[in-house]
């Protein structure tokens, strides 16, 4: 029985409105203040260690959600222009804006870390789990001063000037390749949001063409059921057919894809992989438990919760879309 509760919950899905009603109440769970920051310095932390050694100037998320709270964790530690990707607009003026103070308030006491994110993340941080050699206080003097916080909430106001040094874009929904200009972004980032693109050839192929040359991705990628299954990889117990009707009316859903297939696609779109850290798990389904369709997949992929990648745009790639 447990089996077909995911497919009534998807069949579900075309009752008029009630998606609506669902999807609702999933994003007022969405993080707080803290919950951002946190992120943003673990894909700020590690990018440093893959090894950028400078601020990026130009920033997309994909997935930001209605706070855009990773966004502004960026902005306040000096990035200039940033893009907000998603696939229904779910932003939130006031939520941004309350995010901002809070943020603020953070930057100025160099707030640590509070929970680990990675094994050795310590590491990356000084003593009070802050990446002090990142964030010195040289840059955040720049970065927090009063005139550019003024530009950050007019921004995220939409009031700025179109010459601003600061900028904020929201592109919902976005559909072709053409939502940002190829070769003029410094680094993109995701955070959970990868397991859910249907096409991953193109999503990282949108990618590569995006980036500047030598440009960066980050991408934290979740693997599990995100519990729509009582086994955390429970999606691959279904047959395609059956996973269609899981997968119901929504916009978009998880894809399936193992982390070999994420590893592959990026390496031949272009990318140099620079970090790539696993997070294992042994108390899944076996083998012989998953669907016929997904049998073939390797041990590395079945145990494969999530995955950490960090990838550089080769200097001699060429895909342009």
């Amino acid at each position: 029985m447990t089996q077909w509760i995911p497919v009534l919950k998807g069949l579900a899905t075309y009752i008029p409105g009630l998606y609506t009603v669902m999807a609702r109440r999933k994003i007022a769970r969405s993080g707080d203040a803290a919950y951002y920051y946190e992120l943003w310095i673990k894909h700020l932390s590690l990018l440093w260690a893959s090894g950028m050694r400078s601020m990026p100037k130009s920033m997309a998320e994909f997935g930001p959600g209605q706070s855009l709270g990773l966004g502004i964790a960026a902005l306040l530690s000096g990035v200039g222009h940033y893009y907000a990707l998603d696939v229904v607009l779910f932003e939130s003026p006031d939520k941004s804006l309350a995010m901002l103070d809070a943020m603020i308030a953070m930057f100025h006491r160099r707030a640590g870390i509070s929970r680990p994110h990675t094994p050795s993340f310590d590491q990356y941080l000084d003593a009070n789990r802050f990446p002090s050699h990142i964030l010195t206080d040289e840059r955040l003097a720049e970065s927090l001063a009063p005139e550019r916080i003024a530009l950050i909430r007019a921004a995220l106001m939409q009031r700025a000037d179109k010459h601003s040094t600061v900028s904020v874009q929201y592109i919902a929904p976005w559909h072709d390749n053409d939502a940002l200009p190829n070769n003029s972004i410094d680094v993109i980032i995701s955070h959970t949001v990868m397991e859910y693109v249907v096409d991953l050839d193109n999503i990282y192929k949108t990618c590569s063409g995006w980036l500047n040359v030598n440009g960066w991705m980050s991408h934290q990628i979740d693997f599990s059921s995100h519990d729509i299954t009582h086994a955390w990889n429970g999606t691959w117990a279904y047959s395609n057919s059956a996973w269609k009707m899981v997968t119901g009316k929504r916009p978009y859903f998880l894809n399936r894809q193992p982390c070999s297939q994420h590893i592959s696609v990026i390496n031949q779109s272009g990318f140099d992989i620079r970090c790539a850290i696993q997070n294992k798990r042994t108390d899944g389904l076996s083998r012989h438990q998953l669907n016929r369709a997904w049998q073939s997949l390797s041990d590395d992929d079945i145990q494969c919760a999530g995955l950490f990648v960090q990838a550089q745009k080769r200097a001699d790639a060429t895909l342009n879309y």
